[in-house]
């Protein structure tokens, strides 16, 4: 067994998809370290392949479980967005999975296919607490408080399958 840790990131590039790719590789971690830009380009990015995440590699079963919460989520992003001046930045990210919505169902599809471990495994591993370090984040208590609540009811309903 071979087990490879990488640092850093190649923008582009789904550095586990190619590890996997790799004979004799069986395990993958990828660290990725970098200082947090406020650019309109890196809120795009990261709120459009936070949400093509989410919608491509959860089971179906899980993203039901889930909905309230992260229709939740969204809201309280969108506040944020509001409040930081970065909304249209995240709803750009919104139009781009929608005019990309065939793209979207297709990579969900090949993922599904090559899931191997069902979301009850993984969600083992989640927890309904956010701790972020790299930005203020008013709210966060109720927000905590809220989530932990959810997650304790909707975590059992995910280990079923």
């Amino acid at each position: 067994m071979i087990k490879v840790l990488v640092t850093g990131g190649i923008p582009g590039r789904d550095l586990l998809a190619d590890l996997r790719a790799q004979p004799g590789v069986t395990d993958a971690v990828v660290r990725h370290h970098y200082e947090f830009s406020r650019s309109a380009l890196r809120f795009y990015l990261l709120e459009r392949n936070r949400l093509v995440t989410l919608l491509a590699t959860y089971q179906m079963r899980t993203l039901v479980v889930l909905a309230p919460a992260l229709l939740l989520t969204e809201a309280a992003m969108l506040t944020k967005a509001l409040t930081g001046g970065w909304a249209r930045h995240k709803i750009r990210g919104w139009r781009w999975l929608w005019q990309h919505r065939g793209w979207l169902r297709t990579r969900r599809r090949q993922l599904q296919a090559e899931h191997r471990v069902p979301d009850g495994v993984i969600a083992e591993l989640m927890t309904g607490r956010l701790a972020p370090t790299n930005v203020a984040a008013p709210g966060l208590g109720l927000f905590n408080m809220l989530a932990g609540s959810y997650w304790t009811l909707a975590k059992p309903l995910l280990k079923r399958h």
